[in-house]
């Protein structure tokens, strides 16, 4: 075999690789956007177990807590809590950090480019979930709370809170009862299509 006709052949395979890992990259790439159906716009679902399930921040830097204020600053990213009773706390996060805690209804999350609208029942008010209230209600010696009692209260219960993420601008509003969320709904001039089971 010529030079010539060797080199062009080596040419070829090297062309052949390239383009293989071209395409080898954009699937992982393409994989890895279409694996991740829980994510909403630097936000994500997250959970441990069925009974600690949250919301994250899922964009910035990693931020611990040991970090000074002023390193909170410059690598987290600022976020804004505006409550229905008219407070508003602004906390600098980083990645992963959890922005609404358990227990978030995973089936009840809807989401545009600009609105993450979720429903929560809380833990902290259903006496079942809490080993104090358990204690006291039920006589339990034991710290650790029962999950399936938790669980099934949790399941039956009524209460919900209701939250709005503004992705775009880091505000959270929320906890929020039915009647004030859909209050601050219109007032944020969320998409009316944008809506939650009740």
């Amino acid at each position: 075999m010529s030079l010539l006709k060797r080199e062009i052949l080596t040419w070829n395979n090297k062309n052949q690789v390239i383009i293989m890992k071209k395409i080898f990259i954009f699937l992982m790439a393409l994989i890895q956007v279409s694996c991740d159906p829980e994510g909403y716009g630097g936000y994500r679902y997250d959970y441990n177990h069925s009974l600690d399930n949250y919301i994250v921040l899922d964009k910035g830097e990693f931020v611990g807590y040991t970090f000074t204020e002023k390193e909170r600053e410059r690598k987290g990213i600022k976020v804004k809590y505006f409550r229905e009773n008219g407070d508003v706390d602004s906390i600098y996060l980083g990645i992963d950090a959890q922005v609404i805690t358990s227990y978030i209804e995973r089936g009840n999350i809807v989401n545009d480019e600009n609105y993450v609208l979720l429903s929560q029942k809380p833990m902290s008010e259903i006496c079942e979930c809490n080993y104090d209230c358990l204690n006291e209600k039920y006589g339990f010696d034991d710290s650790r709370i029962s999950f399936e009692i938790c669980e099934s209260y949790l399941w039956n219960s009524k209460k919900r809170n209701y939250w709005i993420i503004n992705q775009k601008k880091n505000y959270i509003y929320g906890p929020l009862t039915k009647k004030y969320f859909l209050k601050k709904k219109k007032e944020l001039g969320v998409p009316k299509n944008l809506k939650l089971k009740w």
